[in-house]
């Protein structure tokens, strides 16, 4: 080899290998980060799992006596759903507080007001207990986005906080509440919102089981 060769090997020796330790030190640290977040989420997932477990450890299942006595109660006070729509009715008429509206055979209406005139008209004829101009409103239910809907296809009214629920509420939502028994046949948080919101994916059910305890 002579000179002019052992020049060359010596200038790419020295323009390449800076290269390859630099990717060398570049795929370390990925390898390390990628480690250091893994490890997080484990750490994460595994807090999370103990805090559920202490939050079921302090919840007592109702017995099957205890279920059927609140029904009772509840079919003593509302003799149908009707009445306690109409207790909700007038409450959100009164305070023009902010709902959601859920239906059986279609999507929810979210985060809405009563039309103002419409609460308005409501109070009156509750005010005045006339009952046949409280049918007529009942049959189409003035909302704040505009749209009208008949109080016997509202499956529930589900309330939502005045300024909404934001991103950052979202976010920071207790999950594992998601968990807990809420049903009258032990069905979780996160089952009965998945039906009342009809959740056709476990993205969107998720979505709105955030949303709901953030509320």
């Amino acid at each position: 080899m002579d000179d002019d060769d052992e020049w060359l090997n010596e200038y790419e020796r020295h323009q390449y290998e800076p290269r390859r330790a630099a990717k060398r030190r570049s795929y370390i640290e990925r390898e390390l980060q990628f480690q250091r977040e893994q490890a997080a989420r484990q750490l994460q997932r595994e807090r999370r799992k103990a805090r559920l477990q202490r939050l079921l450890g302090k919840v007592r299942m109702w017995t099957n006596s205890e279920i059927e006595n609140a029904r009772q109660q509840m079919n003593a006070f509302f003799p149908s759903q009707s009445s306690y729509l109409l207790l909700q009715l007038q409450h959100y008429a009164q305070t023009m507080q902010r709902f959601d509206v859920t239906f059986l055979d279609r999507e929810p209406i979210l985060d809405v007001h009563l039309n103002r005139e419409f609460a308005r008209q409501l109070n009156v004829a509750l005010r005045a207990k006339n009952a046949k101009l409280i049918a007529k409103l009942l049959g189409r239910l003035h909302l704040s986005d505009g749209t009208t809907v008949s109080a016997d296809s509202v499956w529930t009214l589900n309330y939502m906080p005045p300024g909404g629920v934001t991103i950052a509420q979202m976010e920071s939502a207790d999950i594992a509440e998601a968990e807990l028994p809420a049903g009258p046949n032990g069905e979780t948080v996160r089952q009965m919102v998945s039906q009342v919101y009809h959740c056709a994916s476990a993205a969107e059910e998720n979505w709105f089981v955030r949303r709901f305890i953030a509320s």
